[in-house]
């Protein structure tokens, strides 16, 4: 089995500005999905709060637009990109919103 790391990327939503029934429907959306598929992931991962992107020539820049992550376990890319599918990053519908999947290469010894 191979690892990935799924990043999920969009523009971030202002949970402040959220009901409270929206923010428990948001969490039970992903935890539905990942309880369902408890057996690949590695680490269900977290959300990112504050970042900064530091360049090589000792500036900064915007960072991306990544909102968090999660490692799993499949045999390969396309299984991979199966489970994302049903992932609630993906359910609007927008074109806004991915995962991002990238294979882990372990690292030699």
């Amino acid at each position: 089995m191979a690892k990935f790391v799924f990043l999920y990327s969009g523009p971030p939503g202002d949970m402040s500005t959220m009901s409270e029934e929206d923010t428990k429907a948001e969490m039970e959306a992903w935890d539905k999905w990942i309880n369902a598929n408890k057996e690949v992931f590695v680490d269900s991962g977290a959300p990112f709060g504050e970042s900064e992107a530091v360049v090589d020539d000792g500036s900064s820049k915007k960072p991306l637009d990544i909102q968090g992550y999660s490692i799993i376990e499949a045999d390969d890319m396309n299984a991979a990109k199966s489970l994302s599918r049903n992932c609630p990053m993906l359910r609007e519908k927008t074109g806004k919103y991915a995962v991002e999947i990238f294979q882990v290469f372990p690292m030699p010894s």
